[in-house]
């Protein structure tokens, strides 16, 4: 086998990161404009009242939490014949592939896997590329050529 070397896609790494802080942002957005100014943001053909700003703040807090629990488990990967490479903000770190188990998501489109390493109890989430294959009931099969490395990778 050839040395062949895969990277996350960068644009969904940052996308799949952000995304909790981004609605987070909306979310306290619009509920500081309702409670300023109640006529300019409508819910139901309605001036939106000091409950439904409460509940957008409660929202965008929980918004924030997802994003601080879930922000470090996201990854940018590279993987090669020899192991894989992770790293985010907090890690830059090599593994072979017995130290790791690699197991695609389902239902989560691009698709998205959850990397376990040995010895480590938690889990790290990753992408590949936008190419894939959605069956109509949420199934995703990856087409990338990274996915179908991985696929190869973890049979043998």
């Amino acid at each position: 086998m050839k040395n062949e070397s895969y990277y996350s896609n960068k644009f969904y790494y940052r996308l799949f990161r952000n995304v909790f802080l981004f609605v987070a942002l909306v979310l306290l957005f619009s509920g500081t404009v309702g409670f300023f100014f109640p006529e300019l943001v409508q819910v139901n053909d309605t001036s939106i009242t000091m409950t439904g700003v409460i509940i957008l703040y409660v929202l965008s807090c929980f918004s924030l939490l997802f994003h601080l629990l879930l922000k470090d488990k996201f990854v940018y990967v590279r993987v090669c014949s020899d192991g894989i490479l992770v790293i985010n903000s907090k890690i830059k770190k090599s593994y072979r592939w017995h130290e790791v188990d690699i197991k695609q998501i389902p239902f989560v489109f691009p698709p998205l896997y959850k990397l376990k390493t040995l010895g480590q109890e938690s889990t790290l989430l990753f992408n590949t590329e936008n190419k894939y294959i959605l069956v109509s009931i949420g199934l995703v099969k990856d087409i990338s050529q990274m996915g179908e490395f991985i696929r190869l990778r973890t049979k043998s």
